[in-house]
């Protein structure tokens, strides 16, 4: 799911996604820097309910003009 949406951002010419999850989920942190998300810094009484986030983000690297051409080539072939 997180790549469908880095591709959604990449194809509108996006430079960074951005997220926000709980100083308090430890899996979900480690899944997003695996990924290559990168800590802002901390959002302080974020949630309703008083609890911190953490704000992450992510460099979204734009198709190169090589993949570009190759994604014409195979959609010709296609039709």
């Amino acid at each position: 799911m997180m790549q469908a949406a880095e591709a959604v951002c990449r194809e509108r010419g996006l430079l960074t996604i951005r997220l926000e999850v709980s100083t308090k989920n430890l899996v979900a942190i480690e899944f997003y820097r695996r990924l290559g998300y990168r800590t802002d810094g901390v959002l302080y009484s974020y949630y309703s309910w008083g609890e911190d986030a953490y704000s992450m983000h992510k460099p979204i690297i734009p198709p190169s003009s090589a993949e570009s051409s190759q994604r014409v080539t195979a959609a010709s072939h296609t039709t």
